[in-house]
């Protein structure tokens, strides 16, 4: 008898997601070359996003800048090289959304697997330099469906969906332009992006869905159509069943336009509003609405700006989701970018994390240690000693409390010796059968709020 295996797409990429998380796992970050602390605060003070919850599963920007030159110049092309990891054993998935080495430009989306409520000291590591390491970037990994993301568009050169859906829009005349994050995509008044009507984008009385989005409309008419500027929708009849989220002139004049977020069912709008956004024009603004099964909430700039209860029974539509457009009208003027569709309820404070470490801008997330820390550095540096002889190489620790891993690499990256040890604390090692040449001593803290840093000097042995 004959048996035949079904293996669904969405299984084999689960799969490999899984072994690439197993095999990024077993890398030993010791032999990168390079590393560097990313802090994030959610503290309501000094730049953070004000968070109060914990929130696990979160996707982070990481943003690279002329500032860290010497990133692009040590990595390898494309940054295949970068990893991230919290600590010393929690591994990142990530995904590069654009790696510009020429222009010194790129942004990584980081998944953390937690994110502390008002905590200004919570980070984690970058690195990089590493001439053998495969890339690793998996948007699937970043952007879970299992986490509830059902569609993401980064909009950066392509329309594809980030997530394992695969939902891929079809443009209708858009352009690429500059975004909030990397590259965006333009619309005129008679351009959109469809993305047909997957069957996990599902907008009816039952689900339970938000929609986040980047939008920086440049303006808004008074007449029947042009009032009303469509960042997405769903559904294309008038007076029928359709979802929407918009930029609104109310009338044809004498009123302020407001975003709205909400349902149409037969002759009835029920729609959460956020007035006064006239001064959004020209200027890049978080947009995001939440239906919870009882009411719509939409939040500008991680705020929230109105609700409205729910009335009537929205119905699932079957017609296409569309991006920067009601149909063939109603079009969106201005550029988009990072529109994303969950189905769960995403939190206040998940919107508001959103807009705080993604806006242009953002001081949330900070690249590189800070000057205290940097300066606590410096010390540990200049304390870690390393002096090899006829006996053998000597380490000396900087004084402290907590556990370190000495390792000892040849120039290539591979792991020659390792060792466990105290703070404070001194050893000597033989360095027996090694040839002349020089090696690199590196010493990572596994303990405290520095655990994962790490500290490498060079050494030569004559023989």
């Amino acid at each position: 008898m004959k048996y035949r295996a079904r293996f669904s797409a969405r299984a084999f990429s689960a799969v490999c997601v899984s072994l690439l998380s197993m095999a990024a796992a077993q890398e030993d970050y010791s032999t990168w070359a390079h590393n560097e602390s990313i802090k994030v605060n959610t503290a309501a003070t000094g730049g953070g996003a004000g968070t109060t919850t914990v929130l696990t599963g979160f996707p982070v920007l990481v943003r690279l800048t002329a500032a860290q030159a010497t990133v692009f110049a040590q990595a390898k092309a494309g940054g295949a090289d970068i990893r991230f990891r919290r600590g010393t054993a929690t591994v990142l998935p990530y995904q590069i959304e654009r790696w510009d080495s020429a222009g010194k430009a790129a942004e990584i989306w980081v998944r953390l697997d937690s994110v502390q409520a008002n905590n200004a000291t919570q980070a984690f590591t970058m690195y990089w330099g590493k001439s053998s390491a495969a890339d690793s970037s998996k948007g699937v990994a970043v952007f879970d469906t299992a986490g509830g993301y059902q569609g993401v568009w980064h909009f950066n050169g392509a329309l594809n969906d980030a997530t394992r859906n695969a939902y891929n829009g079809t443009d209708n005349g858009t352009g690429e332009a500059a975004g909030a994050v990397g590259r965006g995509r333009s619309f005129n008044e008679a351009s959109s992006i469809s993305l047909g009507n997957p069957s996990k984008m599902r907008s009816g009385d039952a689900d339970r869905f938000t929609v986040e989005s980047w939008v920086n409309w440049t303006s808004i008419g008074t007449g029947a159509s042009d009032r009303y500027r469509t960042i997405i929708n769903h559904g294309t009849t008038n007076n029928a069943d359709q979802f929407f989220m918009y930029a609104r002139n109310p009338s044809s004049g004498g009123e302020d336009p407001y975003y709205a977020f909400g349902y149409y069912t037969g002759s009835t709008s029920n729609n959460a509003t956020n007035p006064g956004i006239a001064s959004d024009m020209g200027t890049w603004v978080h947009v995001t609405g939440v239906y919870d099964g009882t009411e719509w909430r939409v939040y500008r700039n991680g705020v929230l700006g109105g609700t409205t209860p729910k009335e009537g029974t929205p119905v699932n539509s079957s017609a296409d989701w569309i991006i920067g457009a009601w149909g063939t009208s109603r079009y969106f003027l201005g550029t988009m970018d990072e529109i994303r569709f969950s189905n769960r309820v995403r939190s206040a404070d998940w919107i508001k994390l959103a807009h705080a470490t993604q806006r242009p801008g953002a001081t949330a997330v900070v690249f590189g240690t800070p000057a205290a820390l940097r300066d606590a550095d410096a010390s540990l540096a200049e304390s870690f000693r390393v002096v090899p002889s006829a006996a053998g190489v000597t380490f000396t620790l900087p004084a402290g409390s907590g556990r370190v891993l000495l390792t000892v690499n040849d120039m290539r990256g591979k792991v020659l010796w390792s060792r466990e040890a105290e703070l404070g604390s001194s050893l000597t090692w033989s360095g027996k059968g090694l040839p002349a040449g020089l090696y690199a001593a590196r010493m990572t803290l596994k303990e405290g709020d520095r655990e994962g840093r790490s500290f490498q000097k060079q050494f030569s042995l004559a023989r």
